[in-house]
């Protein structure tokens, strides 16, 4: 990252250069307002409109033909050429005011296509083997801060150049041919960083599918993401082992139902091969489990594991509608003329809380057939 921040630097530096030249001697050229509104737009113009069909037919053609090193090099090996191609024009004295324009309205409108349709493309590609968080970060970084930074230092040099005269001379074109030397240089080092991340990456991948390609390497590896922060790890390791190991996955079960994601513990309670589960776990979750989803599913559970059991009776007359929502489906489901559920059925339609209201149309199916043509 470091070495492609500082390529971008470098390439910033010397296009804002070849851009405030371009204007410099636009003015030089044509005094009045309305004819350097106009040459510029047509410059800009054509710029824009070569960039377009460009990037359209030839950028992909580019990149698979060349490669990524190639195409990365290819702005700064043409800039150089170019700056040379204004030293032989200054040795042959063709340096009036009309040759100085011809030359920096093409090197401008040259240089903003090959950055438009190679550069930046082929620049882009090289976040690749980031990971998504890293990888805008490092965007965010080397277009957010150093090429602004390349911008501001070619500012600060040519307000000094011009304080001392010097704009005019040798010395810019030598500033930026420098500055494209070393563009070349981390731009290499980056292309070299880029092919080692790509083989590290591909190296673990096969490396993983030859372990998987193992069963016992694999069990491991799936017990292993049991363990992971990672929810979603969790949840795919749950689900391998569901279909392959359930019986390894019912050894885990008091240690991922007190995991701190709601979803996993959902998980182990939706998982038939794990089940009867503890009911000591089943009643810890209905009674104190922060997420209603977990209340509902395991006061279902413990009521249909244990429909006497006396942690039944108190979420079948408790204040958690959650809980006693899923206690009561629980219940009816397993005994359909269990006491306690009905009375505690009957009880919801009675009180006109908006919660008690919403879980007695959420058990709607248990209610008598009057009641549910009342209820519609």
């Amino acid at each position: 990252m470091l070495a492609m921040c500082l390529s971008l630097v470098a390439i910033a530096a010397v296009l804002t250069g070849v851009e405030y030249m371009f204007f410099v001697n636009v003015k030089h050229r044509f005094h009045e307002s309305e004819d350097i509104t106009r040459s510029v737009g047509w410059v800009l113009g054509l710029t824009y409109l070569a960039a377009m069909f460009f990037k359209l037919l030839v950028s992909r053609q580019a990149l698979e033909r060349y490669g990524v090193q190639w195409s990365l090099q290819l702005l700064p090996v043409v800039a150089l050429a170019c700056l040379a191609g204004f030293g032989g024009v200054q040795l042959f004295g063709a340096s009036s005011q009309t040759v100085l324009l011809a030359y920096f309205c093409g090197l401008y409108l040259l240089l903003e296509v090959l950055r438009r349709t190679v550069f930046d493309p082929v620049f882009l590609v090289l976040f690749q083997p980031l990971a998504p968080q890293q990888r805008l970060a490092a965007h965010t970084l080397a277009k957010g801060f150093y090429e602004p930074l390349g911008m501001g230092l070619t500012g600060l040099l040519f307000y000094g150049l011009g304080a001392a005269d010097w704009l005019a001379g040798w010395v810019p074109f030598a500033w930026m041919s420098g500055l494209l030397l070393l563009a070349l240089l981390f731009l290499r080092r980056t292309y070299t960083s880029y092919l080692a991340e790509l083989k590290d990456g591909l190296g673990r991948r096969f490396a993983e599918t030859a372990e998987l390609a193992l069963p016992d390497a694999a069990l491991q590896m799936v017990l292993a993401h049991l363990q992971s922060p990672r929810p979603t790890e969790v949840l795919n390791a749950v689900a391998w082992l569901r279909q392959r190991e359930p019986g390894a996955l019912a050894s885990h079960v008091p240690t991922l139902l007190e995991h701190a994601d709601e979803r996993v513990r959902l998980a182990l309670l939706a998982t038939p091969e794990v089940r009867p589960l503890p009911t000591e776990a089943l009643q810890a979750l209905a009674l104190r489990d922060p997420a209603a989803a977990v209340r509902e599913a395991a006061a279902q559970q413990l009521a249909q594991a244990d429909p006497e059991a006396l942690a039944l009776a108190a979420l079948l007359a408790g204040t958690d509608m959650a809980a006693r929502q899923g206690a009561i489906r629980g219940s009816l489901a397993t005994q359909p003329e269990h006491a306690l559920a009905r009375q505690s059925l009957q009880e919801l339609l009675q009180d006109s809380a908006p919660a008690a209201t919403c879980a007695a149309l959420a058990l709607l199916a248990f209610f008598p057939s009057d009641t549910q043509s009342q209820a519609r």
